[in-house]
């Protein structure tokens, strides 16, 4: 075991880890920062612009904001007086959230859920439409 606690280091960190045992003091440790690892091709370029986009504080202000006109405009305009949109919301967050971190019974339990919402939303509530 190395001093970084990795079981099994490659060749070149074994000396590395070596060296730095040998003599401490004249360990120099390199920074490493994303700039030194940015491409520069189109995606990489997007992926910067988005970054510094969606990471900033405004974005977060905006959206906090737009949620909460949402939940006032849901008193003007009207909203679905059944639970099953607020279910399938949940429902498709853990059928995303499955899928990013690859728990697959998880996405497949909030996919089945998913289904359920959609099947009871739609589900005919037994009252007439008027014409």
């Amino acid at each position: 075991m190395t001093a970084t606690g990795h079981p099994h280091p490659s060749p070149r960190h074994q000396a590395m880890d070596e060296a730095v045992r040998a003599a401490p003091a004249e360990h120099k440790p390199r920074l490493e920062v994303s700039a030194h690892h940015r491409g520069t091709g189109f995606l990489d370029r997007t992926a910067e612009v988005v970054n510094q986009i969606v990471g900033s504080m405004w974005v977060f202000v905006f959206v906090t904001l737009g949620i909460v006109v949402w939940l006032f405009a849901g008193n003007v305009v009207g909203f679905d007086r059944t639970p099953w949109p607020l279910l399938l919301t949940l429902a498709l967050t853990g059928v995303f959230t499955g899928l990013l971190v690859r728990a697959w019974v998880f996405w497949a339990v909030a996919a089945v859920a998913a289904v359920v919402s959609v099947a009871g939303w739609f589900w005919p509530r037994g009252e007439t439409q008027e014409t």
